[in-house]
């Protein structure tokens, strides 16, 4: 993990999850949104 991404609790990864499932935004925009990487949301 990058220094800038932030670990996400449980509930913050399923909710990041859910919303790139129900198509809000692409794996970089909500990567960005929330502090992640783009492949921790594919993962």
């Amino acid at each position: 993990m990058s220094e800038d991404a932030k670990e996400l609790s449980p509930e913050e990864k399923l909710w990041v999850v859910k919303e790139y499932l129900s198509g809000k935004g692409s794996t970089y925009s909500i990567a960005d949104k929330y502090g992640v990487t783009d492949t921790s949301i594919r993962r």
